[in-house]
């Protein structure tokens, strides 16, 4: 039982549990905020007026007999009315969306974790287990957001063989972490089809994409130039993107596709010394990873938080399913709190190509 309680400033018992038909938060990798949704029915037209954008509401649930609770902002509201009472829709964000508008930090020296740090610490818990970064610079934001510079400065961090993630969960933490990482602390948790009778979730595992459109900007051999603004010379990369995380020899390419001839970049003075050629790693890696989805549903709480790894493991004689085998990393949980004061929670995790995992 999840024992949800809803509140604003007007009202402590905004939301009963017998008066809401949806309640959802989902959290998302790589900077934005976290969601919700709510939809709930009352006759009390006070408690509609007090509903307006960009005003606070408070959540407080209990999983497992721990309490968690989030302060959320209002983005949008429909109020429709019925016979005996009101119908309210709403959707919103983390009550951090000064994130998405402000500017606190025009600029940073240091490395893309200093800059990290220093921006989300204004709205956040900085939450690190990455390895130190070789990209000290001057990192710059005027006429940015918060949002947007922490977005540049991910895009262009550097991690020799390796790849920053970053995320924002609903705790109000700002995760810094890296793919190696993730790799090297193995799966949390594990899906099964089958009931083993020891503690093993029952898998409901679906996939949802296999995209290749990411892939096609920057998953395949390609060349490009770099022009460096020092030396004046001009620096030819190839890309060849390798697979990281799984046994496959190849990535999900189509066969018409030959080397690519991209856009060449300007390499500034300014910068660190692999900053275009960060962005290129960065980007490369994204695209692989993010070409196979799958989804995991189920109404067991798991240990699983944003990037954590998660294994999956099929019924044998399910030899259809096989490829859905191994591991994945989590890129969006979604928990959807049900008025009967149970939870389902959906899981989606993402892989280079439909093989096993390392």
């Amino acid at each position: 039982m999840h024992n949800l309680k809803i509140s604003n400033q007007y009202f402590e018992n905004l939301v009963y549990n017998d008066s809401f038909s949806e309640f959802t938060i989902r959290e998302t990798v790589f900077g934005s905020l976290p969601t919700f949704t709510l939809s709930f029915q009352d006759e009390n037209k006070e408690k509609m007026r007090t509903l307006n954008e960009l005003t606070p509401i408070t959540t407080l649930f209990v999983i497992d007999e721990v309490e968690y609770s989030a302060e959320w902002v209002i983005k949008s509201i429909d109020v429709s009315e019925s016979t005996d009472f009101f119908v309210a829709n709403i959707s919103g964000c983390l009550n951090k969306f000064g994130y998405y508008k402000n500017n606190q930090v025009p600029y940073c020296s240091g490395t893309s974790q200093e800059a990290l740090k220093l921006v989300a610490e204004n709205y956040f818990t900085f939450v690190d287990d990455a390895p130190e970064p070789q990209d000290k610079m001057n990192w710059l934001s005027f006429g940015k957001t918060d949002r947007r510079f922490i977005n540049d400065i991910w895009r262009n961090s550097y991690i020799p063989d390796d790849f920053t993630l970053i995320a924002v969960n609903s705790n109000n933490e700002f995760i810094r972490t890296s793919l190696l990482t993730k790799l090297e602390q193995g799966a949390k948790t594990f899906f099964s089809n089958t009931d083993y009778n020891n503690g093993t979730t029952y898998l409901d595992a679906y996939p949802t994409a296999s995209s290749l459109a990411l892939t096609s900007f920057f998953g395949y051999p390609s060349v490009r130039d770099i022009f460096h603004e020092v030396s004046g010379s001009l620096e030819k990369i190839e890309i060849n993107p390798e697979v990281i995380m799984t046994p496959s020899n190849t990535l999900n390419q189509s066969p018409d596709i030959n080397r690519v001839v991209l856009t060449p970049l300007f390499q500034s003075a300014n910068t660190h010394v692999n900053y275009q050629k960060a962005r290129i790693h960065n980007f490369s890696i994204l695209s692989s990873i993010l070409t196979n989805s799958i989804m995991v549903y189920t109404d067991v709480v798991c240990p699983l938080g944003l990037f954590d790894l998660f294994n999956i493991e099929t019924n044998n004689q399910a030899s259809e399913r096989r490829t859905f085998d191994g591991l994945y990393i989590t890129t969006s949980i979604t928990r959807e709190f049900l008025p009967t004061g149970a939870i389902k929670v959906y899981y989606e995790g993402t892989r280079e190509v439909s093989e096993e995992i390392k």
